[in-house]
């Protein structure tokens, strides 16, 4: 598994939001942002695609997600950014 920095977008009526976070990702799961938004949320279940990119949960809560950017780092660096609260 590899350490990866995400951009997680959020949209949520008129507003967006962005957020990022560190996540240990297979090769495969980097490639899925369906994957990736469920493990991001903490959902067993699987966002869907409504939108080219942009992803929900069937629930009442009607977010639409994109993973905007991803970039893999180095375990050491995202060791560091966790030990000093940064992600």
């Amino acid at each position: 598994m590899k350490s990866y920095l995400i951009t997680i977008n959020t949209r949520d009526g008129e507003h967006e939001y962005i957020d990022k976070t560190i996540l240990e990702l297979t090769d495969e799961q980097a490639e899925n942002p369906s994957e990736i938004i469920s493990l991001w949320r903490g959902f067993d279940d699987k966002a869907t695609e409504v939108w080219p990119t942009w992803y929900e949960f069937d629930s009442l809560d009607y977010r639409h997600y994109q993973v905007y950017h991803i970039q893999e780092i180095e375990a050491e660096h995202a060791r560091i950014l966790r030990l000093y609260g940064i992600y």
